[in-house]
This record gives C-alpha cells, sequence and structure tokens, in this order.
C-alpha cells in the first residue's frame, strides 16, 4: 500500500505526468508564445500603451512584468463590450483602426502577421508605424515619430 502511495505521488507531480504523457516533450505550452517578440520588448521596453493580439496578452503581462499593460489578455469578462468591439475592429484592420489606436492612445502594437493580416497590412502600409521588430509570425509595430507637415503655400 505504501509502494502505491509512493508512485501516485511521484506520477502526480507535473514534471513527471508531463514527461510520460507528452513523452517528454519540451515547454509545448509555449509553442503559441510570442517569446520572441516579448525577449525584444524586454530588452527594448517602448513608449506608450501596448496593443497586442488577444490570446497572447497574459503571457506578455507575464513575461514583461507589472508596468507594461497589455491592451487585452485572457480575462475576457474584465473589459466592456463596446471595448471588444473596438478590439475586433482594429484586429481586423478595419477602415478607422488607426484611429481607434489613437483613442486608445497606443504607442506600440504586438501582433503576428498570420494572426491578424489585416492589420498588419495596414500599419505595414502606414507612414505613421514602422515594424520595429519581426520573428516568424511575431510582429512588434510602433509609432513612427511624428514630423512636422507643412501645408502648401495659398495662391
Amino acid at each position: 500500500m505504501l509502494t502505491a502511495l509512493v508512485v501516485t505521488m511521484i506520477t502526480a507531480t507535473p514534471q513527471v505526468r508531463r514527461a510520460l504523457i507528452a513523452g517528454g516533450a519540451s515547454r509545448p505550452e509555449l509553442s503559441a508564445a510570442p517569446t520572441a517578440a516579448a525577449g525584444w520588448l524586454a530588452e527594448n521596453p517602448q513608449a506608450g500603451r501596448m496593443f497586442n493580439y488577444q490570446p497572447w496578452g497574459s503571457y506578455l503581462e507575464f513575461r514583461l512584468g507589472p508596468e507594461v499593460k497589455p491592451a487585452v489578455d485572457s480575462r475576457i469578462e474584465l473589459l466592456p463590450a463596446e471595448r471588444w468591439w473596438d478590439y475586433l475592429a482594429i484586429a481586423a484592420g478595419r477602415w478607422d483602426a488607426e484611429r481607434l489606436l489613437d483613442e486608445w492612445r497606443v504607442g506600440y502594437v504586438v501582433t503576428g502577421g498570420r494572426r491578424t493580416p489585416a492589420l498588419a497590412a495596414v500599419l505595414a502600409s502606414s507612414a505613421r508605424w514602422r515594424l520595429a521588430f519581426s520573428h516568424g509570425d511575431e510582429r512588434v509595430l510602433v509609432r513612427s515619430v511624428r514630423t512636422a507637415t507643412t501645408r502648401p503655400a495659398t495662391r
């Protein structure tokens, strides 16, 4: 009986269970996390608020610490419905995505080219945003430094 108890306790530990059930796979739970982008952001902190691909929010918050606040994460019940409608519009690259990012006072965007292709395309084609980091599907786009625009002389 004691042997059965010891075997049960050993196989109940997460590391042993993971090795037995998953065949010892190396951290499969992180396969979808933006580890490269988070590493880059940890070394190159960005100014302003972050807009992020929602499934990545909790990982980014965990990895980058309390001073960085992802726009959205896995706690979907915390935000009002109107905020989610805006998030969906931005993520879909809707015609007013840049205006919504302005309203949210976003300084940088962490997303994926395959995960939010329309948003990635809108920001890549905008003079107001520049690609600061790219690895695989992970993208970090930051606001370009605003330059003063000159108005044509009126006659």
